[in-house]
């Protein structure tokens, strides 16, 4: 993905980081979902400590690997990207059933189904 990303225009250090930040956001998006009562800043801390532990594992035990805290940082971007994303959506559905519009899917809205199908 990221070679696909630098031929759309992005150099392949930016591909990589941005890959690596969208990696781990759909693991805190759904830790956020799964588990409602933990905060952004928990899953900023959760995605921090699980990049940390492999990048230290890819600098003790391999070798053709390379350690870089440019990835911690990515990594741990993503996990609040997911949990923010979380948070906004939840904000928005509860704006809207105080407002006493449905709460849409974080899919997105439903359409009604042609009944002539």
């Amino acid at each position: 993905m990221a070679g696909w990303l630098a031929h759309g225009g992005l150099n392949q250090s930016d591909a990589e980081f941005l890959c690596n930040a969208l990696i781990v956001a759909p693991v805190s998006a759904l830790g956020s979902i799964l588990w409602p009562r933990t905060t952004w800043r928990t899953w900023t801390a959760l995605a921090l400590v699980g990049a940390c532990a492999v990048e230290i594992t890819q600098g003790a035990l391999l070798t053709e690997r390379t350690a870089s805290y440019v990835d911690v940082v990515a990594n741990t971007l993503g996990g609040l990207l997911g949990a923010l994303v979380v948070l906004a959506w939840r904000r928005v559905s509860r704006r809207r059933t105080a407002a006493g519009t449905p709460p849409s899917s974080p899919v997105g809205p439903r359409r009604p189904r042609d009944p002539r199908s």
